[in-house]
């Protein structure tokens, strides 16, 4: 016996100014507001999950997109926020914008809405060097004693087989809290083999 096929709807409404999608088993709506400012550098989308039943907002989430690297016109998301409000959820991205920055493009930092946060530095073709982020109640710090932070070494070890193979993947990656060293692991690659050695 055959399926019957589901539909999705969308309509666009306007004087919301927005699309709803009714999805086919008709238990949600999402309706999609979007907005761009003058000269469409920055784009402000507002999803809306509604109760079908009764038209009622049951969730919000505000998404801010922007065009931060002044040599193209790449659009990443900036901020999500979910119910925005009082008792809103924030999660913030920053990107490196410099271009004569090391990783410029790249995230340079996100910080949640429960207090977890990452900040990211790199080497010059663009690989992640450092990976700093909390222990304990820490705030944001590029303070290696205050901090967890993620290393990643590049170079391969020497006298081992790896032939440079996979440059882009590093070879150490050491572990460090409040300074002190807690893991490395190495990662040996040839043209056939990749070895992973835990300390």
């Amino acid at each position: 016996e055959d399926t019957p096929p589901i539909t999705h709807e969308y309509v666009w409404s306007e004087p919301d100014q927005a699309w709803t999608l009714t999805k086919g088993d008709g238990l949600t709506q999402d309706r999609k507001h979007v907005r761009w400012n003058e000269d469409r550098t920055r784009k402000t989308e507002l999803q809306e999950i509604l109760d079908p039943k009764t038209g009622e907002v049951v969730r919000r989430i505000q998404r801010i997109y922007g065009k931060p690297f002044p040599n193209d016109g790449r659009m990443v998301l900036l901020s999500e926020i979910k119910n925005p409000g009082p008792e809103e959820e924030r999660t913030e991205r920053v990107y490196i914008s410099d271009p004569n920055a090391a990783g410029y493009g790249h995230l340079k930092s996100v910080i949640y809405p429960d207090g977890n946060w990452h900040i990211y530095e790199y080497d010059k073709q663009g690989r992640r060097i450092r990976e700093y982020g909390p222990w304990l109640n820490q705030a944001p710090t590029t303070d290696v004693t205050k901090a967890r932070v993620i290393h990643f070494s590049y170079k391969a070890p020497t006298g081992s087989f790896d032939t440079g193979h996979e440059s882009a993947r590093p070879r150490l990656i050491l572990e460090t809290i409040q300074g002190k060293e807690v893991t490395r692991t190495y990662h040996l690659y040839s043209e056939t083999e990749h070895w992973e050695i835990r300390c």
